[in-house]
């Protein structure tokens, strides 16, 4: 084997020399400097180099390299580098070095672990490169070794408190999923719990609105014709006057209590359907309160399914509430609407308006009932406000032609 540091020249190059010695003398110089360059960078010891034959023997090494793994000058000069690379490593390495025997390559580049010699493992990258003889046979191997063993020991610790994180992320995933799991149980107990309330409160109202229409209005209205009857016979006119003020009165308390009947459960929604109904408590407002409510029907159906008609109901008896102790306003419109495969409803005025924001997350009862009444029929509730601009209130359902 050549010396790789002392060009060599043979007895054909010399013959060959005496064509142009010039020539020749400047490429022993050149080769010359080369080579010394090599051998200054080689001593430098900036990474661990070493020169090894095609039998994985060390020729040489510098003194990073004996740094790295531990081991003295003579003592790696009689190893192999097999001898002292980490077994899981050594098939893939020696797998490339027979390729480079094989000619089928020149190098390689490798991550590849070695055992010191005092049995700790050395993380490195290596780059091997062979210098051939003119047969195209390896001479010797020229190996960079550079030891990343920090390096790897940073991206294991970085990569176990990945690990860790995602751990303890899953962990904290699953157990917010257990928690909104209960969440969405508890959430679903309340909705069922406040439809059965709303619906145990309809049961109670029609039943009471019942009592005070069947019961307590006949009542009055048979009190109002005898006490009528009592005073067409009295003589006295000034008894006659305060009877027949009475009949008033009991007439004027008759409507009242079928007022309150209508706002408790409202017979015309059953009988008549829902635009009938809103046009009655239209109406009934506009009279009791002396603010005009437009009602327009719009093309909705004659036949609305119950539930949708009863929330769109107690939606508007809750705005036109809203609205005589709150508005200020002169006139309100309620519409109705089919809008594709919903159904809406509005109901303006142009009133004193509000902020929503202020009152935001601290809705009174009515609200929240409206809320409530919407969602159970799988619709939705918006309201727009702008203090001294009205307001707006939307309720949309889901509606198909034919729904029952």
């Amino acid at each position: 084997m050549a010396n790789p540091f002392e060009p060599s020249v043979s007895d054909t190059e010399v013959a060959a020399a005496t064509l142009d010695v010039t020539a020749r003398k400047q490429e022993i110089g050149s080769l010359g400097t080369s080579e010394e360059r090599f051998r200054r960078y080689f001593e430098l010891g900036l990474v661990g180099m070493a020169i090894t034959s095609p039998e994985k023997g060390c020729i040489e090494v510098n003194d990073a390299i004996c740094k790295i793994l531990g081991y003295d000058r003579s003592e790696l000069l009689n190893m192999t580098w097999a001898k002292i690379t980490h077994p899981d490593d050594l098939p893939v390495d020696a797998a490339k070095f027979e390729r480079v025997l094989a000619k089928e390559i020149d190098g390689y580049t490798l991550d590849k672990r070695w055992i010191r010699k005092d049995g700790q493992v050395i993380h490195s990258t290596i780059s091997v490169k062979c210098v051939r003889r003119e047969d195209g046979a390896v001479d010797y191997f020229v190996v960079m070794l550079q030891d990343i063993t920090a390096r790897r020991q940073i991206e294991e610790a970085l990569a176990k408190s990945h690990a860790n994180l995602e751990r303890r992320e899953a962990d904290r995933t699953e157990q917010l999923t257990v928690i909104n799991e209960e969440l969405r149980n508890k959430e679903t107990e309340l909705q069922l719990l406040t439809a059965r309330l709303i619906e145990m409160q309809e049961m109670e109202n029609k039943h009471l609105a019942r009592e005070l229409h069947d019961d307590f209005s006949q009542k009055l209205a048979v009190l109002g014709m005898e006490i009528a009857a009592v005073a067409q016979r009295e003589s006295s006119l000034e008894m006659r006057g305060r009877l027949l003020e009475f009949t008033a009165q009991i007439g004027t308390l008759a409507k009242d209590i079928h007022r309150i009947s209508r706002q408790l459960h409202s017979a015309i929604l059953d009988d008549l359907g829902l635009a009938a109904a809103l046009r009655n408590e239209c109406g009934g407002f506009s009279e009791q309160h002396g603010v005009p409510v437009e009602f327009d029907p719009g093309d909705v159906p004659p036949v609305v399914p119950g539930d949708i008609s009863l929330c769109f109901y107690r939606v508007a008896q809750e705005c036109l509430r809203n609205i005589a102790k709150h508005a200020n306003t002169t006139r309100a419109r309620v519409a109705l609407r089919k809008v594709r495969n919903e159904l809406a409803m509005e109901i303006t005025d142009s009133g004193d308006g509000f902020d929503p924001q202020a009152i935001k997350g601290r809705g009174g009862l009515g609200l929240i009932s409206m809320e409530e009444r919407v969602r159970i029929v799988r619709g939705t509730l918006s309201i727009w406000s702008q203090p001294r601009k009205g307001t707006v209130v939307k309720a949309r359902v889901p509606f198909h032609q034919g729904q029952s």
